[in-house]
C-alpha cells in the first residue's frame, strides 16, 4: 500500500500473463526485430543513448523505447548492465496492455525479496546491492516523517514548469541523523490516503494469512498510543539479544 501511495504505480496483484502476450504466435516476426533489429542483447544503457542521440525516432519507438526503460532500467533492475527481457519487448507490442500491467507490485515484489534474501550482516554493510526500486523506502521516509522536509533538505530552484510540480529535493543525511536522536518526533505510523486510490484496491496476495500482532499494532493506533524507540529492538542493534 505505502509503496503505490508514494510512487503513483499501479501495486495491484499481478495477473496471470497469457502466452500469447510474452511470446509472438507462429509466423509472426518477433517485436524484438521491430524495436531492435539483429542486436542479441539491449540494455538500459543502450536505450538511453538511443533515446538521447537518435533525433528522427517516430513518437510510438520513442513511447516504447522510454517505458521499457523506466521498467527494466529503474523499477524493475536486476544487475548493473540489466539486459531488456525479450518477454517484456514482445508484450510492448500492445503498449496498452504493457501500461496496464500493475509494474508497481512487479517491482516491489522483486525489491522486497531482495531485501529478503539479504542476511543481517549484509545490509549492515556501507552498501549493498537490492534489486527492484529500493528508493521507493526513501520515499515512505520522508511521506512518514514530515519533519525531514523541513529539517533535512534541500529544495532546487524550479528551472521550468515541470520542475515546479515536481521539486528535486536533496535529503541532507546529517540533519536526518539528528532528528533520529531527538526524544520526540512525530511519524505517521500509516499513511493517510483517500477511501479509493487508484492502484492500491487490492494490496494482498492470495496465499495471504492473518497476523495476530500486526492486528494488536493497528489497534494501539487507533487507541492513540505513544510508540518509542524502546519498544522495538531489532535490527543491527538487536541482533544476539
Amino acid at each position: 500500500r505505502e509503496f503505490g501511495l508514494v510512487t503513483g504505480l499501479n501495486c495491484n496483484p499481478l495477473p496471470p500473463l497469457e502466452w500469447s502476450l510474452i511470446r509472438p504466435p507462429p509466423g509472426v516476426t518477433p517485436y524484438w526485430f521491430t524495436l531492435f533489429g539483429g542486436e542479441n542483447y539491449f540494455t538500459g544503457e543502450m536505450l538511453l543513448s538511443k533515446l538521447q542521440k537518435s533525433k528522427a525516432l517516430i513518437s510510438e519507438l520513442r513511447v516504447k523505447y522510454a517505458c521499457l526503460l523506466l521498467v527494466d532500467g529503474f523499477l524493475g533492475r536486476r544487475s548493473f548492465h540489466m539486459m531488456i527481457p525479450r518477454e517484456h519487448v514482445e508484450m510492448i507490442r500492445d503498449l496498452d496492455v504493457f501500461l496496464k500491467y500493475p509494474w508497481g507490485r512487479y517491482s516491489f515484489d522483486m525489491t522486497m525479496q531482495c531485501i529478503k534474501s539479504r542476511s543481517l550482516l549484509q545490509l549492515a554493510q556501507a552498501t549493498v546491492a537490492i534489486q527492484g526500486f529500493i528508493h521507493a523506502l526513501v520515499l515512505v521516509f520522508v511521506e512518514a516523517i514530515p519533519a525531514v522536509l523541513s529539517v533535512g533538505c534541500d529544495r532546487t530552484e524550479p528551472e521550468s514548469d515541470d520542475e515546479e510540480m515536481f521539486p528535486v529535493i536533496s535529503l541532507k543525511l546529517d540533519k536526518v541523523w539528528e532528528l533520529d536522536g531527538e526524544d520526540q518526533v512525530d511519524v505517521l505510523s500509516i499513511i493517510p490516503s483517500a477511501d479509493v486510490v487508484t492502484g492500491v484496491e487490492d494490496c494482498g496476495w492470495v496465499d495471504e494469512v492473518s497476523d495476530p500482532s500486526v492486528h494488536v499494532l493497528l489497534k494501539r493506533l487507533e487507541e492513540g498510543v505513544k510508540f518509542s524507540r524502546q519498544m522495538f529492538v531489532g535490527g543491527i542493534r538487536g541482533w544476539g539479544q
